[in-house]
């Protein structure tokens, strides 16, 4: 923790609209007018209006999960370059060829970096980069759902896909599994094993959570999450709600 001149706190949530983003400014500037010591930002965009603001009024300021495309803010990010060339890499190793890209809002610095380094890996494995095998805009289940399946609608489709963020995965996942469906459908076996493997992949990631947010581990790097996503989920399946 670090000393702050006035007790006051601004959460923002992932937006979208430059309409939010201009409500976001506003926001900023509100903070810094109260005399907070330093902004903390989760939701950088590439060329970020409000970085550029705090700089301008010497207010520090630093990014987390996200950076801007200037680079003059400090920021603490996973290495998105090497995670993307280690996927290729992988997939590549297990004989994939026609690799496809569902990546969400362009942007989004990481983004950016993410289909770089995507078209970069795919270049040195001798494997061809086919635009037509790259969906982005993808920031959400539904768009992710519609993004895998205008993947699965093409001749030859790709025989694997990266999804760069878990909200449109989930929608990608759901996609696959609605295709699958429609060539073979579940079996009664598979359908009574399939609702007690979305409870336990619910209770997993509930009590994963849960764990980072009533027992935070000291000196480490951990991204606390509201763990209640995963309980509301998990109650969800217990019901028998399909995802």
């Amino acid at each position: 923790s670090f000393p702050t001149r006035r007790s006051s706190d601004l959460v923002e949530h992932g937006v979208k609209s430059d309409g939010i983003f201009h409500t976001r400014q506003l926001a900023a500037a509100h903070a810094i007018a109260q005399q907070v010591d330093g902004l903390i930002l989760a939701t950088a965009r590439r060329d970020d209006p409000v970085i550029k603001m705090c700089i301008d009024q010497n207010v520090p300021v630093v990014t987390v999960n996200r950076s801007d495309e200037t680079g003059v803010a400090s920021c603490v990010v996973s290495d998105d370059v090497v995670g993307m060339r280690l996927a290729v890499e992988r997939l590549a190793q297990l004989g994939h060829q026609r690799i496809g890209l569902i990546s969400a809002t362009p942007d989004l610095n990481f983004v950016r970096q993410r289909v770089e380094s995507f078209q970069h890996a795919m270049q040195a494995g001798g494997l061809a980069v086919d635009p037509d095998n790259m969906v982005d805009n993808a920031h959400d289940r539904r768009a992710g759902y519609q993004a895998m399946q205008r993947l699965l609608a093409r001749s030859p489709r790709p025989t694997a896909v990266i999804v760069d963020n878990h909200m449109s995965g989930v929608g990608a996942v759901r996609a696959l599994l609605d295709a699958y469906h429609a060539v073979r459908p579940f079996t009664h076996e598979e359908k009574t094993a399939w609702q007690p493997m979305l409870r336990a992949a619910a209770l997993r990631f509930w009590l994963s959570r849960a764990a980072d947010f009533h027992l935070p581990r000291s000196g480490e790097m951990v991204l606390v999450k509201d763990p209640d996503e995963y309980r509301d989920i998990l109650r969800l399946r217990g019901a028998g709600v399909p995802p």
